[in-house]
């Protein structure tokens, strides 16, 4: 399910809520289209309205998300290291 065609106004100017949030700036319409269609996969268009759309709000949850998958990958990694330290353990214990 796409974007209703009467909302896509307020879902473009959502998205350059966005980009002037972000400071970002785009260099031609194929890199503006581009940027737009992969920003609004990440949200959920079709139970959001875009102009509740809060940039600033956005983006920290953004942030938290990546942070936490940084702390699980670490949190693995820690995991995978400690059940090498006890195999390694038992093996010397034989």
């Amino acid at each position: 399910m796409g974007i209703q065609p009467d909302a896509l106004s307020d879902w473009l100017d959502a998205f350059n809520r966005w980009l002037l949030f972000c400071g970002e700036k785009t260099k031609n319409d194929k890199d503006y289209r581009s940027h737009f269609g992969s920003w609004l996969r990440t949200l959920p268009f079709t139970t959001m309205k875009p102009t509740e759309y809060n940039p600033a709000k956005d983006y920290w949850e953004r942030q938290l998300k990546t942070r936490q998958k940084e702390v699980n990958t670490g949190d693995e990694k820690f995991r995978i290291e400690m059940e090498k330290i006890r195999l390694a353990k038992k093996q010397t214990k034989k």
